[in-house]
């Protein structure tokens, strides 16, 4: 897996800024869903597909408890 560069870092930091921790979580959130669907969808890989619906579940779960705190 390719390490992030530092601006990239930085992006991110400042997107964060920008639209909150759960905002981010979120999109990311989505994206897993969406790549997920198409894991499944477009390539049958069933395998593939369960683990992005499962990092899915777990940042929902995340974006749940940044929430309630308040981030």
């Amino acid at each position: 897996m390719n390490e992030l560069q530092n601006h990239e870092i930085q992006d991110i930091k400042q997107m964060i800024g920008h639209v909150g921790l759960a905002e981010m979580v979120s999109v990311i959130e989505t994206i897993c869903y969406e790549k997920a669907e198409h894991a499944h969808s477009s390539q049958h890989d069933n395998d593939s597909a369960e683990l992005w619906e499962t990092a899915g579940t777990a940042l929902c779960n995340a974006y749940n408890r940044i929430t309630s705190m308040g981030l």
